[in-house]
């Protein structure tokens, strides 16, 4: 009855989560060696495992959630943002809530023919 909870607020930002959240069947795409396209509910761990990004832990269970803490605002589609060797840009946004995200790892020579 017009009552929003906190968890209703982040589903809005960064989709479902925990057991209640629908997995698509394909939770990333691979570009190339270095340029993946992943899913905003992709859980850190696997893109870790699946796709050795060393992304740390934190107060974020998800690609989107870890995007929203280093961007520390609420993106747009083509929002960019850096990590160490990784550079991200959101992909396809529905709303406020964070679809899929480009990933692409960057070696120095890679950064310096830029």
């Amino acid at each position: 009855a017009g009552l929003i909870t906190l968890t209703k607020l982040v589903e809005q930002i960064v989709g479902r989560t925990g057991e209640e959240g629908n997995k698509p069947d394909r939770r990333f795409v691979t570009v190339n060696e270095n340029t993946f396209v992943l899913d905003g509910g992709l859980e850190i761990g696997e893109a870790n495992d699946e796709l050795g990004l060393d992304i740390p832990e934190g107060d974020y269970e998800t690609i989107a959630g870890f995007f929203l803490e280093q961007a520390q605002h609420l993106p747009n589609a083509g929002t960019r943002v850096r990590f160490g060797n990784l550079r991200m840009q959101i992909s396809d946004m529905d709303g406020s809530k964070i679809i899929s995200i480009r990933v692409r790892r960057v070696t120095e020579v890679a950064e310096l023919s830029q």
